[in-house]
């Protein structure tokens, strides 16, 4: 079930009195860049995130030979506030940039690929995790600078993150 909330996604709220895991999903390009876009967000609170991106990336480069990172693959990264930890999902589900050959650069079938996969690693999690309560977090994914539709990423969102406690965070 997606909440809707004012504030920022890269401070997600806690359930007191519980052991949280908080997730914060995001979307990435296939092509190596970051630097605009709620990337830049993430990059003011942790270096983490961005850091592993570009070395998934240029790693991806030096085995496969391709300039481009596979759409429909995601990496998660660790990082903390002042809350406990929080991990934070790169998912590439934009190919290349927003251009006038590519004005939606948002692939629908890639996020639906990337979420459904945290959605089979939260169930594991929580399989030997039972007690912590697991939340997913992000601004509304893809419908910014990828160009896509709010209304057909939530459906997306709610397809494959049934069941699952999930804020898209608005700023102010």
């Amino acid at each position: 079930m997606i909440t809707y909330l004012i504030g920022d996604a890269t401070k997600p709220i806690i359930k007191e009195g519980q052991e949280n895991l908080r997730l914060i999903v995001h979307i990435c390009n296939n092509l190596g860049g970051w630097g605009r876009g709620f990337v830049t967000a993430i990059s003011r609170h942790w270096k983490e995130p961005e850091k592993e991106y570009r070395k998934w990336f240029s790693e991806n480069r030096l085995i496969t030979g391709n300039d481009n990172l596979p759409l429909g693959s995601w990496r998660m990264v660790t990082v903390e506030d002042e809350h406990g930890k929080i991990i934070v999902v790169n998912m590439v589900a934009q190919d290349e940039y927003v251009s006038s050959s590519n004005p939606v650069a948002i692939r629908y079938s890639a996020l639906f690929m990337c979420l459904s996969g945290v959605k089979q690693w939260i169930d594991y999690f929580r399989e030997n995790n039972p007690n912590t309560y697991i939340s997913v977090h992000g601004p509304r994914i893809g419908a910014g600078l990828s160009g896509g539709d709010w209304g057909t990423i939530e459906g997306i969102i709610d397809v494959c993150l049934k069941d699952e406690d999930v804020f898209i965070y608005d700023l102010k």
